[in-house]
């Protein structure tokens, strides 16, 4: 009994050592967007969708509580931020536009569970692996579950950062998903997609080793930005979010044969704007996020967190808002809403947008 104790505090310890603790989180906030096929869950029937009206789902962000400095902090960013009514910078040592893609990885859904970063890292594993759809998102967050009641750690149910997650799974492993479906996790067999009340319950750290695969021989990560960096950013100095941007250029578009790379990235998303806060057209309506005047100038919008993969750039791409106005350069990202939102499941966000409100960056790396 004693050693069993002994071992939960240590895990504990481990995880949140290296993990920002500096968000509160509490039940997420929803949103309704529009999608581009029938989606399994919606915000109406379909018996009470007009043939002229758009089909819709509910998504879940974050609900973020930031403390009146950090308000105080990213106001200013706003006050200072300008739109990007000019061409990004040349840079001669960098492809004008890269794509990493992600490997045969399928659009994953999150449903309505505020498990974004969960899915985000998860995701961007899988896309490293090559493996498909194979890590388990619900057996990690059922051990999440378990290291909540034994601490202070957030199960990622309700959100979490992207660190959190990523040193469970180096920490502890992952369960494949056709394991979580012959052993289940939590009892439950699938992720309850549509249930948000029904998560089953926690899987300790003894039954989870049972079914566990070791990641950390081959798969490490480090932070580009961390949540606690982002508010050390002087609002009257561009200079930390420009040299982030070059970064994970730099990253992406770095080719080497015994290395692959994936970046998930933390935005805070003004959700009561258009579709979740996304507010311009790439390929389709409402793909992309842009730095609009009417979100540049609310300071007192309600924010919401997300995580996402982000694959690529395009420094030539141009993109208008729903005000008319012109935006060039574009995040390339893979999002966990289903294949029917955005465009088939990706979205876009400007670099004007990134550099006001990323929050953090994460480099994931596997070594083949």
């Amino acid at each position: 009994m004693y050693s069993s104790i002994l071992k939960i505090i240590a895990a504990l310890v481990l995880i949140i050592s290296t993990s920002a603790q500096a968000m509160e989180f509490e039940k997420p906030l929803t949103a309704s967007i529009p999608v581009t096929s029938q989606p399994s869950y919606r915000t109406q029937s379909v018996a009470s969708v007009h043939p002229t009206q758009a089909l819709k789902k509910t998504v879940m962000l974050m609900r973020v509580k930031l403390t009146r400095h950090q308000k105080q902090l990213l106001n200013k960013n706003q006050a200072e931020a300008t739109l990007a009514s000019s061409p990004p910078a040349r840079n001669s040592n960098l492809p004008r536009q890269y794509d990493r893609g992600m490997n045969g990885t399928p659009v994953l859904d999150q449903g309505l569970h505020g498990t974004c970063t969960t899915f985000a890292d998860t995701g961007a594993i899988d896309a490293l692996l090559g493996k498909g759809d194979y890590v388990s998102q619900l057996c990690n967050l059922q051990l999440g579950s378990y290291f909540e009641e034994k601490g202070y750690v957030p199960s990622g149910w309700d959100g979490t950062m992207g660190p959190l997650p990523l040193n469970q799974m180096l920490s502890f492993g992952i369960i494949s998903k056709p394991n979580q479906r012959i052993k289940t996790c939590g009892g439950l067999r699938d992720y309850p997609l549509m249930n948000p009340y029904s998560i089953g319950y926690s899987m300790s750290l003894e039954d989870f080793k049972k079914s566990s695969e070791n990641l950390n021989e081959m798969i490490y990560w480090e932070p580009l930005l961390t949540y606690q960096e982002r508010f050390n950013w002087a609002p009257e100095n561009t200079a930390e979010a420009e040299a982030l941007l070059t970064e994970i250029k730099n990253v992406l578009s770095l080719q080497e044969e015994y290395v692959d790379t994936r970046l998930t990235v933390g935005v805070l998303i003004p959700v009561e704007y258009c579709s979740a806060g996304a507010c311009a057209r790439y390929h389709t309506e409402n793909d992309t996020w842009a730095l609009t005047n009417t979100i540049q100038r609310d300071e007192d919008a309600e924010m919401g967190g997300h995580e996402m993969i982000i694959t690529g750039y395009n420094d030539d791409a141009v993109v208008l808002d729903n005000e008319g106005n012109k935006h060039q350069g574009l995040l390339i990202l893979r999002n966990s809403w289903g294949r029917e939102a955005g465009d088939q499941g990706n979205f876009y966000m400007t670099y004007d947008y990134f550099k006001l409100f990323v929050m953090e960056v994460q480099k994931i790396v596997i070594e083949k």
